[in-house]
């Protein structure tokens, strides 16, 4: 049996989870754009609390997994440093490394993003549920709806 096309013109459930995420993403990144940061700036800042609890974040650390070079991600550290939404002491076990912090600023700034983003969550999140159920098929949509 065929499956039915979905709104992104696909009968793939793949290929329609793939483009609900880009779409989660897109969204997440505009609500970003209009608090004035550039979608790696959001994606550093949402590290940087993710990993709040870490004695010690550098730029290696966020070049290594935002999947940029280290020179971006120093970067967006010495922008997002400037604005006053992080901060970066040197290590005190190593003068030459900056550990990393958001700031009051920064906190702030991305509480308002994120707030926005959970509210979209109520109608995408169940569509991403369903098409991620497609994919793994009706013995694991059960166990999915009822986390």
């Amino acid at each position: 049996m065929k499956q039915p096309r979905t709104r992104f013109g696909s009968r793939n459930p793949l290929v329609e989870f793939w483009f609900r995420v880009q779409e989660f993403l897109r969204i997440r990144r505009s609500f970003a754009k209009s608090e004035g940061l550039d979608p790696r700036e959001y994606e550093l800042l949402l590290m940087l609390k993710a990993l709040a609890d870490r004695r010690s974040v550098n730029v290696s650390f966020i070049a290594e997994n935002l999947f940029v070079h280290h020179h971006v991600a120093a970067g967006l550290v010495k922008d997002l440093v400037k604005r006053g939404l992080v901060s970066a002491p040197r290590s005190q076990r190593d003068r030459r490394c900056l550990s990393l912090r958001l700031t009051r600023e920064g906190e702030a700034l991305l509480a308002r993003v994120v707030e926005r983003s959970v509210e979209g969550l109520a109608s995408e999140g169940p569509q991403m549920l369903s098409s991620l159920g497609r994919i793994l098929g009706p013995e694991h949509s059960n166990s999915a709806s009822a986390s």
